[in-house]
């Protein structure tokens, strides 16, 4: 099984929450982000969001190492 990493979680949300993308964690052990965007929510809010989120996703890579 995958080794989980909570921490990095942590510090996805808080920079996607700098950025001003809200998201939430879930599952066990808070392995999971769940984005949970409005009904009426355009393309270019999504694609926004997403590029948030991969942003985060890269500078946390090598976490804890990279922070």
């Amino acid at each position: 099984a995958p080794e989980t990493n909570p921490d990095r979680v942590k510090k996805i949300r808080e920079y996607c929450h700098e950025k001003g993308l809200v998201l939430l964690s879930c599952g066990r052990e808070e392995q999971a982000i769940r984005f949970i965007p409005p009904l009426i929510i355009q393309k270019k809010e999504a694609d926004l969001a997403l590029s948030i989120f991969a942003d985060a996703v890269r500078v946390t890579r090598e976490y804890p190492r990279a922070l």
